[in-house]
This record gives structure tokens, sequence and C-alpha cells, in this order.
């Protein structure tokens, strides 16, 4: 008889300050999938085992009230005409 064990390979760490701080400042520049995967790979750097998702990017963004303009591949970021 042969048993399975199934791992978790992508397993979803919370995100850091720092991961946060570099959302925050990526965010006019790249795609949220882009984020998330350039930190995947500094947490690999790092030695640090989990990946970052492009969801875990959107709600971090959006937690921190950073819009995005709508439409495929828009890295602009929405500005309220109130702040500016």
């Amino acid at each position: 008889m042969i048993y399975y064990t199934w791992k978790k390979r992508d397993v979803h760490m919370p995100l850091d300050n720092n991961e946060k701080n570099y959302i925050k400042k990526m965010a006019n520049v790249l795609t949220d999938a882009n984020i998330a995967e350039e930190l995947t790979k500094l947490r690999i750097h790092f030695g640090i085992s989990g990946r970052v998702n492009r969801r875990q990017v959107t709600d971090a963004r959006s937690r921190m009230g950073i819009k995005k303009a709508q439409g495929r591949g828009a890295n602009r970021v929405k500005r309220n005409k109130e702040n500016e």
C-alpha cells in the first residue's frame, strides 16, 4: 500500500512593514502581480520560505487606501482631487 503525503508548497506569510513600504512606493510604477513577483524574489534571496501572491498585494494596497486606475496593465494610482 502506498501513502501519499501532501505538502503545502505555496505557504503565504503575512507581509511585514518593509514589504508594505515597498508596495506603497512601487504602486505607481508596477502592477500588483509584478510587485508580488519582486517581493517573492526578495524573500527567496534572503532565505525566507513563503511566497507573496497578487491578492496579498492588492489587499494590502487597498487597506492603505491606495487605489489604482482600472484597466489592463494600468499602473497609475488614482488621486483624490481633495488631496491634490
